[in-house]
């Protein structure tokens, strides 16, 4: 007959078990695309848990995207309810963008098919950093092709808070942007380069930043075990619950920048 410490312990575990919300956040590499990573997730937990969690009820699901040509922080979160990563996939992002100019490409981004040149060789800091408050602040943004189709969804609201230029060697460039949901680094840099009477395409693309998570936080594949993500949504609740608060405060009223969106309610 089983004790009463083990029969306590196993209770408490269901209980547990019943109640889980975790939000983590891993760091995806460059090559990875989001549905892979997602599957190998899934695997992994229910490897280490030794049943399914779809079983149970529960959801993996990262809390937006990231092109395969990108690396950096991508968030997950694990529960019954989509809506326990709802204000984070409306959060914040901060990107490291690379680019060229010179050149657009049917993805716009370098692994698209070249469509059109154009003359780089007149473009100074001055130029990039001028035309940049075009593209700070509140504005319509049209989606970016995937695979070269022409896009027919309508531009959709998104907020770019500031673009900075970190480096420029015609024809390659690179800046720094702070973006809200939704804010496409490919279609940017492509206005960016018809702005600046060019044309420009993404090279290279790192997410340091999603919400609250930076890239010390996020976890990489050697990590991606049961117990490492459950310490550290732990760890990092006190970050985390208190930003998807001011997230959902600060939206409420600007509802248009939910526009064309899952809601996860």
């Amino acid at each position: 007959m089983p004790s009463l410490s083990s029969v306590c312990c196993t209770e408490r575990s269901r209980i547990a078990f019943n109640n889980l919300r975790l939000i983590f956040a891993i760091w995806k590499d460059k090559g990875q695309c989001v549905s892979d990573i997602t599957d190998q997730l899934s695997l992994r937990f229910n490897d280490d848990l030794q049943r399914r969690l779809w079983t149970y009820g529960y959801k993996i699901l990262p809390a937006g995207v990231l092109d395969t040509l990108a690396s950096g922080v991508l968030v997950y979160g694990v529960s019954r309810s989509t809506s326990v990563i709802r204000w984070i996939r409306l959060g914040d992002r901060k990107y490291t963008v690379n680019g060229r100019l010179g050149s657009e490409t049917s993805t716009y981004d370098a692994t698209g098919q070249e469509l059109q040149t154009a003359p780089y060789e007149h473009v100074t800091a001055a130029d990039m950093a001028n035309v940049f408050p075009q593209f700070v602040g509140e504005f319509e943004q049209e989606k970016a092709p995937s695979d070269g189709a022409v896009v027919k969804a309508p531009p959709r609201p998104v907020i770019c808070h500031s673009i900075a230029l970190r480096n420029l060697e015609p024809p390659d460039f690179s800046i720094e942007v702070h973006c809200g949901a939704g804010c496409n680094m490919r279609s940017l840099v492509h206005s960016i380069g018809k702005a600046v009477g060019s044309r420009a395409h993404v090279t290279s693309l790192e997410r340091h930043q999603h919400g609250p998570f930076t890239r010390e936080h996020a976890l990489p594949s050697y990590r991606w075990s049961w117990e490492d993500v459950m310490a550290q949504s732990e760890a990092l609740k006190p970050l985390w619950q208190p930003y998807m608060t001011h997230v959902a405060q600060s939206l409420a009223h600007k509802p248009y920048l939910l526009k064309g969106r899952a809601q996860y309610k």
